[in-house]
């Protein structure tokens, strides 16, 4: 498949749900629910170790595209006479899984048409710094990201911005009755 829809689809899908590249590109279709709007993240880094599966909601954003991307993905699959679970299949693979540098190739599509380059961990950052900045506590970021500590979520990906912390400072005053 190829085209816009799925390129989209796919960076909405890192942005939205703070997938590794492993973990988007050996998704299978059905671990997206688009009942409940969320998306259930099997193979994930430390898989077989330490790495727990986890379940992330598909936010708002990306649930328009990823809809129209899915018609598509169905469409696509008949016309090229396949049959994958792959959320994001590929007919040049024997496992029918995008590889890594397919997962890229596809990205720069997003990037050429926005004239704007980034790196896929990137957007597991900017899920990340999201969250925080609507005020969802870092430790449910941080088992949504897939962390055992919230350590590794504030020294690597995203931690309160200072205007924020400032914010509920304030906030705390008011609601003690203070100034």
């Amino acid at each position: 498949m190829r085209g816009p829809a799925r390129a989209y689809a796919l960076v909405m899908m890192a942005i939205t749900t703070g997938t590794r590249n492993k973990e988007i590109r050996l998704a299978n279709v059905e671990d997206v629910d688009t009942t409940m709007w969320t998306f259930d993240i099997i193979h994930v880094k430390g898989e077989g170790t330490y790495g727990l599966p986890r379940t992330v909601p598909l936010h708002p954003d990306v649930r328009e595209i990823l809809s129209l991307y899915l018609i598509l993905r169905k469409k696509w699959l008949v016309d090229n006479n396949l049959n994958s679970h792959a959320l994001f299949p590929s007919k040049d693979s024997a496992d029918g899984y995008l590889s890594g540098n397919a997962i890229r190739s596809i990205k720069a599509t997003v990037e050429d048409d926005l004239d704007v380059k980034f790196d896929l961990r990137m957007c597991r950052r900017t899920f990340g710094q999201r969250y925080l900045d609507s005020d969802v506590d870092i430790e449910s970021v941080s088992v949504l990201m897939g962390h055992a500590s919230t350590k590794t979520t504030e020294g690597f990906y995203s931690r309160k911005r200072l205007n924020k912390a400032i914010d509920n400072a304030r906030n705390s005053w008011l609601s003690s009755g203070g100034q």
